[in-house]
């Protein structure tokens, strides 16, 4: 064995190992949360809506929770039910009582055709926003979630150190992929590391790599302005002369100019500007990873 290989050896071995528990408690984690409703409507019978209709006005959802919590004046966010049995998720990013920590919004279920409020529960203090915050930040907040940065770029170290070292080169790669297990039970295991590795980098390589650019943020930019301009979300402000002269429109008006932009998209939030926002703030319109913002003109 040459010195560069017993070198990549020793990488590969030593970095796996370093970051093997907290790859199982992510992997888990997160397989957890891509059902994250539907978990959280069998631990919580209650929130199950009674009807599968669609939301049928999006402004009748703000005015219910403009209604049930009037002292919560700033933006509100609804999430729309995708599927049969699921609520409305609706989300007020700043409540006083969690604004010491760094992300614990207060989270609101309605139900879709009768807009009862079916839950009113704070970020962290149910199982399945413990489990995405195990799985963002490992409890740790902004230290775990740098942490959680960093055991993505380790694993990255480690799965490219371990494609140098299984490379067979191109004659002999359909040979080495070939679906065999030798009868010893170390040859067998070492057989299933060597495939599933394999089979599965490209997926291992994206979960890495996308899990260490939404944990570093700030350095995935600095990155990524190398290659590419980033560009800011547009700054929506009015000029005087035009304040007063225009109603305040609708959060259904509002989406129904994002359905003219983007006719075949599927609605998935809506975002309010919030009751003391000044002039010139917007709804948020999400539709399925295109976004669109358009302007609350406040008269008077």
């Amino acid at each position: 064995m040459t010195k560069a290989r017993q070198l990549w050896l020793k990488i590969h071995t030593y970095l796996g190992l370093s970051i093997s528990i907290m790859l199982v408690l992510l992997g888990l984690t997160g397989s957890i949360l891509v059902f994250y409703l539907q978990f959280d409507i069998w631990l919580n019978p209650d929130i199950e809506a009674v009807s599968t209709a669609p939301i049928s006005q999006q402004q009748a959802v703000f005015d219910q929770l403009q209604q049930q919590f009037p002292t919560r004046t700033d933006s509100w966010r609804i999430e729309q039910p995708l599927h049969p049995g699921w609520p409305i998720m609706a989300r007020y990013y700043t409540p006083v009582e969690t604004r010491d920590l760094q992300f614990a919004p207060l989270m609101v279920t309605i139900d879709p055709a009768t807009l009862e409020i079916t839950s009113k529960r704070f970020w962290g203090e149910f199982a399945m926003t413990w489990i995405y915050n195990l799985h963002y930040s490992v409890l740790l907040d902004k230290t775990g979630k740098t942490l959680v940065g960093i055991i993505g770029l380790i694993s990255l170290i480690s799965l490219l150190s371990g494609v140098i070292l299984w490379w067979p080169g191109w004659h002999k790669l359909r040979q080495v992929m070939a679906w065999r297990l030798r009868t010893s039970y170390a040859k067998k295991v070492f057989d299933l590391h060597i495939l599933s590795g394999s089979y599965g980098f490209i997926v291992l390589f994206m979960l890495s790599l996308t899990g260490a650019a939404l944990a570093l943020p700030t350095q995935t930019q600095q990155i990524i302005r190398i290659f590419s301009p980033l560009a800011s979300s547009p700054i929506l402000a009015r000029s005087l002369h035009q304040q007063g002269k225009q109603p305040v429109i609708s959060a259904d008006t509002a989406v129904a100019s994002a359905f003219k932009l983007f006719p075949n998209a599927e609605l998935r939030w809506v975002e309010s500007p919030g009751i003391k926002k000044i002039a010139g703030e917007s709804f948020s319109i999400n539709k399925a990873n295109r976004a669109a913002v358009f302007h609350e003109h406040k008269s008077g």
